[in-house]
This record gives C-alpha cells, sequence and structure tokens, in this order.
C-alpha cells in the first residue's frame, strides 16, 4: 500500500512539472547583415569666389586613350561640366567667380594667367600628335604592335601636357593668393583705420549724406581709402 502512494505520488509530481514546466522557446530568425551603401563623394565647397562645373573626363581608361591615339595621334579628349557642355581638356577650366569687388585687380591677373595656360598646353599636344605621326610613318612592315608602342607613347606625352597645365594654373592661382596678402599689408599701411572708415561710410549713407563727409572724421586718410576701404 505504501508503496503504492509512493507511485501515485511520483506520477503526480512528474504530471505537474510536465504541466508547469518551461517550453523550449523556437530559434530566433539572424536577420540579413545590412549592407552599408558608401557615402556619397563630398561636393567641392566655394570659398570667397563661386565655382561651378566639375572635370570629367571623356577620356576612360588607360587602354582607351591608347585605343584613340592608334586610331588619330591627334585625338582629342573632352570634359564636360554640370551646365552640360563639353570642351578641349587643355581649354577648358573650372568656372570662376569673385563675387566682390576686384579693388586691386587680384582676380582678373589671376584669370588672365591661367588663360595663358591653355594655348600652351594645346600647342604641347599638337608637338605631341606630330612625334607620334612620325613614329607611326617608321612603323611600315613592323605590325600593329609597333603602331601601338607609338600610341602608348603618344598617351604618355598626353599626359605630360595635362600635368604641365595644371601646374601652370597652380602657379597662378598662388601668384593670384601672394597679390592680395601683398595688397591687404599695402592697405593696412595706406588706411590703417579700415573697418572703421567703412562703417563710418554706412552711416553717412544710411543719413542721406555724402560718404566723403568721413574723411573730416579721418583726416590721416587719403580719398582713394574710401573706395579701398569700402565694401557692399
Amino acid at each position: 500500500m505504501l508503496r503504492t502512494r509512493v507511485a501515485l505520488v511520483s506520477f503526480v509530481l512528474f504530471v505537474g512539472l510536465a504541466c508547469a514546466g518551461e517550453t523550449t522557446p523556437d530559434p530566433v530568425s539572424t536577420p540579413d547583415p545590412v549592407v552599408e551603401q558608401p557615402a556619397p563623394a563630398p561636393t567641392r565647397g566655394g570659398k570667397h569666389k563661386g565655382k561651378g562645373g566639375k572635370r570629367r573626363g571623356k577620356a576612360g581608361a588607360a587602354d582607351d586613350v591608347v585605343a584613340a591615339f592608334v586610331e588619330d595621334c591627334a585625338a582629342v579628349f573632352t570634359v564636360d561640366d554640370e551646365g552640360g557642355g563639353a570642351a578641349d581638356e587643355c581649354t577648358w577650366r573650372e568656372f570662376d567667380q569673385n563675387c566682390a569687388p576686384d579693388t586691386f585687380g587680384c582676380f582678373d591677373q589671376g584669370q588672365a594667367c591661367q588663360d595663358d595656360c591653355q594655348p600652351r598646353c594645346v600647342g604641347c599636344q599638337a608637338t605631341c600628335a606630330g612625334t607620334c605621326e612620325d613614329c607611326k610613318s617608321a612603323c611600315d612592315g613592323k605590325g600593329p604592335a609597333c603602331v601601338r608602342a607609338c600610341a602608348e607613347k603618344r598617351a604618355a606625352c598626353r599626359t605630360d601636357c595635362m600635368a604641365g597645365k595644371e601646374d601652370c594654373e597652380g602657379a597662378c592661382q598662388k601668384a593670384e593668393s601672394t597679390c592680395y596678402s601683398d595688397a591687404q599689408k599695402e592697405l593696412e599701411k595706406k588706411c590703417p583705420r579700415c573697418g572703421d572708415l567703412n562703417a563710418c561710410q554706412y552711416e553717412k549713407m544710411s543719413e542721406g549724406k555724402e560718404r566723403e563727409d568721413c574723411l573730416k572724421e579721418f583726416p590721416d586718410h587719403a580719398a582713394e581709402c574710401l573706395d579701398l576701404c569700402y565694401e557692399p
């Protein structure tokens, strides 16, 4: 009888534990890995001057350049800008605009300097093309490998021309920056209180008076300081 009761209690406990026991949770599905998209290329920001257009050359890969010169030593590659235009890569230049008065002429000088870099590049390419044609002429009977070797030299020559143009424009930009720096130093000597004189001009004009009246308040400043210091 005792054994029967023990067996019965054991059975009840087993059933109770089975009913109240924890169930095995379903496996959690692992989400697919998130592929991080590359960040967009940063756009070039302007400084005190507005810049427009981005250089996108149509030359393509190096093999495409060589292939073009295999066909024609005088092949010209163009550059597209955001305005939809296209130009010879030697004559194309990024649009540059000065939104402030060019008081010292530094901006115009810099632009003219960079304009002079373009014909140099065109002349360089013409020389490369002539050398390439002479090279091809000497390839008679030597097969396509000889012509391709001439085209490869032409491609290298083009690279040198474009590097020369870039160096030329860089030197012009450096000269323009130096011009601004030197002019600012000269201005500080000639018109040491430029900021105050400029504020005076605004005040006089807002009162309906002549800005020349400020010269009475700044007798140590020459009349030319009115324009040199004025910032619209």
